[in-house]
């Protein structure tokens, strides 16, 4: 009821809505222009809630037909756990970025209304409901029993429509009329919270399946949108296979009651082993919350400070940089390694470059983990109560890792493809795990960072954690964001993130390169600390007139050396 009188009530006009004398609700006509008929239905944001409501009606239509009324064999009960839980990574991310990046510049121009973000919040409910008992699903249980996952499911569908009807009716409708076409362009593309929804979950292949497949995809959103976007079709084209054979291919051989359409439940049980999860503590999530609050001498009022000084201010942490970090040499070494493995053999060559360059990821972010159990945490939980659902997605990083070490470790030149395979294998689901519990803890741990410390304050807590770590995490922040990116997050100069960057590409990054391109990489000379200085000073100062490191160094200093 309530429903039906604010949409019939509602008018992108009303006062009510409007914050500053600065920005009118006159926008409307350029979003016209661009989407003939029904700019709202035809925008990027109207095809994730599609693909979202596709996804939860498929599902509610496979628990009222083919598994109502019967027990659950145990290849059902694995495809339900590994298609939701990309259903709930990828909804559940997408919300947490909208509240956390999207709607505070939203509500720079007009005032967000409340019935949206109560409608988002039942739904994010039921999202963690159902999570609990999809975890807890046996063989042989029903899921038509009175206050089981059907009828759940059904409270979902109802509050999931409710928020779809509310966010596109109204949200979208304001955001039109108070943000032109062009700025909505500006925004997309300097936003990173957009670029992490497409490219760490499977959002893109839940669309284009909704869409009707990828050519029907790329006549609505590549021609528009998507065209801004820093992606290209064979990104697309890769993560709606990826989601069709991972993902969709779970809830068609559910539908049409066929186990031999999903893959090996041994292999389901690896890929999505110790997933993490949310968990009551943050859903829905709100940083404000005085149950996070330890002390009433520390209050959660400092983050209009940090919005001050900029609305990505979680992006622009030096944890955010440094997961950013993690994740891309995650995702290169399974690269790398899919290489090597199918090349079929393993040279020494390349057994030593794998593990050096190993040894330098395991070094750091193993240090990393470290520094943030045994100082970050009792610091942060002076303050606040920091959720236990994170720091159990930390540590099935650090088992992952501690996992993997054993079979880098005993790779031999000796050893056939297999084993290679075998890396491969546990190295992707490694990646997996990383990315999500990555993912998972950021916005979150960020976002009750800030709002129980002041910039000042921060800056001194990561200053020291940067002495503690290893110097090879700054690193990698520096070669995988840039340098401009890692300048602002982390409490170092110029000249100091050049020697880490110099460090680490010595260490890492000519390792990975010659894995990629299967040649043996040049023979590395140490340098020394002179020699070290100049090639820094070289690259740090950007002179073209000094000569390249490469070649014979200038005379005095090749005499000081």
């Amino acid at each position: 009821h309530l429903l039906g009188r604010t949409i019939s009530s509602f008018s992108v006009t009303d006062p009510k809505y409007r914050k500053t004398e600065e920005f009118s609700p006159d926008k409307m006509s350029g979003w016209e222009e661009k989407f003939p008929g029904d700019h709202v239905k035809n925008s990027g944001q109207a095809l994730l809630n599609d693909a979202h409501l596709k996804e939860m009606r498929d599902m509610l239509s496979v628990l009222e037909g083919p598994l109502g009324g019967a027990p659950l064999a145990r290849w059902q009960v694995r495809s339900i756990r590994a298609w939701y839980r990309s259903h709930y990574l990828w909804t559940s991310r997408r919300f947490q970025v909208n509240r956390s990046y999207i709607v505070p510049i939203w509500e720079e121009r007009f005032y967000y209304p409340q019935i949206i973000k109560d409608a988002q919040n039942d739904f994010e409910r039921d999202l963690h409901d159902i999570a609990s008992i999809v975890d807890c699903l046996c063989e042989g249980d029903f899921v038509d029993v009175s206050g089981g996952l059907l009828d759940v499911w059904r409270r979902y569908a109802v509050h999931l429509e409710t928020a779809m009807t509310v966010y596109t009716d109204l949200g979208m409708m304001l955001y039109h009329a108070y943000f032109s076409y062009d700025e909505h362009l500006v925004l997309m593309k300097s936003s990173d919270a957009v670029a992490k929804i497409i490219q760490h979950t499977n959002a893109p292949g839940a669309t284009i399946n909704a869409c009707g497949g990828f050519e029907a995809f790329c006549a609505v959103c590549l021609k528009g949108e998507g065209a801004y976007l820093d992606t290209h079709g064979g990104f697309f084209r890769r993560k709606y296979s990826d989601y069709l054979d991972s993902v969709d291919i779970n809830i068609q051989a559910l539908a049409a009651g066929d186990p031999s359409r999903v893959l090996d439940c041994n292999q389901l049980s690896r890929k999505y082993h110790g997933t993490p999860r949310l968990s009551d503590e943050v859903v829905p999530f709100n940083p404000l919350d005085l149950k996070y609050q330890k002390d009433e001498r520390f209050v959660p009022n400092k983050l209009d400070e940090w919005t001050k000084r900029s609305p990505l201010h979680v992006e622009e942490s030096a944890w955010v940089l440094a997961n950013c970090a993690h994740r891309a040499e995650v995702r290169e070494m399974r690269e790398v390694l899919e290489l090597v493995a199918a090349r079929g053999e393993a040279p020494e060559w390349v057994v030593d470059s794998i593990k050096k360059w190993w040894t330098c990821h395991r070094e750091w972010t193993l240090s990393r983990l470290d520094i943030l159990s045994k100082y970050t945490l009792p610091i942060y939980e002076g303050r606040f109560v920091f959720p236990v659902s994170l720091v159990e997605a930390l540590g099935e990083i650090k088992a992952n890792i501690l996992d993997l070490a054993v079979l880098i470790d005993e790779l031999k030149p000796s050893d056939d493809a297999w084993r290679l395979y075998d890396v491969l294998d546990t190295w992707s689901g490694y990646e997996g795990n990383a990315i999500r519990a990555l993912n998972l803890t950021e916005p979150m741990a960020t976002v009750l960072f800030h709002a129980y410390f002041t910039r000042e304050e921060a800056d001194r807590i990561v200053g020291a954690e940067f002495q503690r770590m290893s110097s090879l995490c700054a690193g990698s922040i520096v070669h995988h964001t840039g340098k401009g990116r890692a300048k602002a997050a982390l409490p170092m100069n110029t000249l100091q993130l050049q020697f880490r960057l110099t460090e680490y590409r010595e260490s890492s990054i000519v390792h990975l390169q010659a894995l990629r391109s299967g040649w043996k990489k040049p023979k590395y000379q140490r340098r020394s600390s002179v020699e070290r200085l100049y090639v820094t000073l070289h690259d740090s100062l950007g002179d073209e007139t000094l000569q390249s490191h490469d070649q014979e160094l200038p005379g005095l200093i090749r005499a000081q050396t």
